[in-house]
């Protein structure tokens, strides 16, 4: 099963966590290159630097072939673009 997270941060990095223990195929895509740096460096799973709400990011994680989309977001701001 392929699973992407929009967000590295807290809620995005345990979710990744228990997701790559059951060892699912898990992508993480955020902008904040420490938060991403982090769950590199403490899970396995891959990381994209770069906006969830980007059409092109988002095909480059993987979206065509995922399984789940996951997004929270703490501030205003707009949820990963709608895709077919």
């Amino acid at each position: 099963m392929k699973i992407i997270i929009v967000g590295a941060g807290e809620v995005g990095f345990n979710i990744a966590s228990h997701l790559a223990i059951e060892n699912k195929d898990v992508v993480v895509v955020d902008n904040n290159l420490a938060a991403i740096r982090y769950v590199s460096d403490n899970i396995d799973v891959q990381v994209l630097k770069g906006s969830g709400s980007s059409p092109v990011v988002l095909e480059e994680a993987g979206i065509k072939e995922a399984d789940i989309l996951l997004s929270r977001h703490q501030r205003g701001g707009y949820p990963p673009c709608g895709y077919r």
